[in-house]
């Protein structure tokens, strides 16, 4: 990445912090509680974060709904099995046997079917789980910066009422200057 986009990527979330942030000291009069509200970038990612965490769970549900019905559906192949021995030992009633062993055929294959089905539901829904977790990890990420460029900003009123205090004095001390002088 170049430097250029790397400064560009930099600043943007100072830039989307900063801009509001001086136009609502600058003029607060201007805005009413409900609508500083609005500018609340730490609350607004502290609810995106504690969305982000419910979805992670529920996926982790569905997950492991998902391994469960992955464990059934082996279970239905070890059945087929069982009617096979079962028909190589009763051979008398062979109509009706071979009648089973067509059915359970159709078991094991919509059995495999439904396990293929599964095991991908299930690589899916990891897919899923794992990108909600990187989405609880960036949220956090922009709550630090965002944290840290409040921080900066409180520090710039600071230094910037200093100034005014200075700029002040200085004004009121060529005032005495300009009066003493005839």
């Amino acid at each position: 990445m170049s430097l250029k986009r790397k400064a560009v990527t930099a600043l943007v979330p100072i830039l989307l912090v900063a801009v509001p942030g001086i136009y609502i000291f600058t003029h607060p009069e201007s805005f009413t509680p409900g609508q500083l509200k609005k500018f609340d970038l730490n609350g607004m990612l502290k609810e995106i974060n504690e969305k982000t965490k419910t979805l992670g769970l529920l996926n982790k549900d569905i997950y492991n709904g998902l391994l469960q019905l992955d464990e059934q559906s082996g279970k239905t192949q070890t059945v087929s099995q069982e009617l096979i021995e079962v028909n190589q030992g009763v051979r008398k009633q062979g109509t009706t046997l071979e009648e089973i062993r067509r059915v359970t055929g159709q078991q094991v294959t919509l059995s495999q079917n439904l396990n293929r089905l599964s095991k991908q539901l299930s690589t899916q829904m990891e897919l899923i789980s794992n990108s909600g977790q990187k989405q609880v990890d960036q949220a956090a990420d922009l709550k630090s910066v965002t944290t840290s460029t409040r921080s900066k900003l409180a520090e710039v009123l600071k230094q910037n009422d200093l100034l005014e205090q200075k700029l002040k004095q200085a004004a009121d001390k060529a005032e005495k200057v300009n009066r003493s002088m005839p």
